[in-house]
């Protein structure tokens, strides 16, 4: 009684657990028939499986773009971004080092 509602509280709290249990409780000693509840997780494992597997092709293809680029545009644009970004951030970095290094000489000073 408490195995079984303790498993509809994973079900509901930690879907990635009860979908381990799939893979697990072949190997188990239980001789309990799957549920309908199980095989549903097992399609659904199985269609993100499948998922999985044709985006790692996609990654996986020989030709000419590197790996930051493969997803196209939008890849493209967070690149630029990213490239534009360091660039200011090293020029201000450059800036505030010289200018911490030879500060500007008041004429109050020399008075």
């Amino acid at each position: 009684m408490f195995v079984a509602r303790s498993s509809k509280v994973l079900r509901l709290a930690y879907p990635n657990l009860q979908r381990c249990r799939i893979i697990i409780r072949p190997m188990s000693n239980s001789k309990d028939a799957p549920s309908k509840e199980d095989e549903e997780l097992k399609k659904m494992w199985d269609e993100e499986f499948k998922d999985f597997k044709m985006k790692q092709m996609k990654f996986q293809e020989k030709d000419a773009v590197p790996i930051h680029l493969k997803c196209g545009a939008r890849d493209k644009i967070l690149f630029f971004i990213t490239i534009i970004a360091a660039f200011f951030g090293v020029t201000n970095t450059i800036g505030f080092v010289y200018n911490m290094a030879c500060p500007e000489k008041n004429n109050q000073d020399l008075d």
